[in-house]
């Protein structure tokens, strides 16, 4: 069951900003092409966007893969970056928002190993809790998979980086107010 909220549309100054220092990081990378102020960032970003890939595709490799084609595509492009009242990690999820698109479009089906008529045998608890966690993780990444691109996102954001409703709507490009968004929906 969703209830829908409409919420104000955020103006720039609702979207949560940049901390000082990032903005800092980002002035000397793209102005400079300062490899060490890059690496900064790439140091606090890297997670979130993997998080964000990872729940995106479900695979590890896929996710390690599309966060290193996003920070490659972000350092070659930083020198054309430009603030639009969006924090620099919302466009780090454009990047690779675009970057998983196009790898979907590219991508073959795959043909899975795995034999779903015997069951595994799992002898110790930690492996038995590891496997719970990676059933879940796969069990989420596929229910997440049926929704819509826009609603995916919205999810990703909101529950794997925590992201608060109006800086997901900016980092999405959407306002959110009642019906101009993907989904403004909230499960109850």
């Amino acid at each position: 069951m969703f209830i829908v909220i409409a919420e104000p549309s955020p103006t720039s100054a609702q979207l949560l900003p940049d901390d000082p220092a990032v903005v800092e990081l980002v002035g000397r990378a793209s102005a400079a092409r300062d490899q060490a102020a890059f690496g900064e960032l790439y140091d606090r970003f890297l997670d979130p966007v993997y998080r964000y890939l990872y729940y995106r595709t479900g695979s590890v490799i896929e996710a390690e893969d599309l966060t290193e084609q996003v920070f490659l595509k972000a350092w070659t492009a930083i020198q054309r970056f430009r603030w639009q009242g969006k924090p620099f990690q919302a466009w780090l999820y454009t990047l690779a928002h675009n970057l998983l698109v196009d790898h979907r479009r590219r991508a073959r089906p795959i043909t899975s190993l795995d034999d779903g008529d015997r069951a595994m045998d799992v002898e110790s608890e930690s492996a038995t809790r590891e496997l719970t966690q990676w059933i879940d993780a796969e069990l989420l990444a596929s229910a997440v998979s049926q929704l819509t691109s826009d609603q995916q996102q919205v999810i990703v954001l909101k529950f794997i980086d925590g992201v608060r409703y109006r800086s997901n709507c900016g980092a999405i490009g959407q306002t959110g107010r009642h019906g101009s968004g993907p989904s403004n929906a909230r499960s109850a």
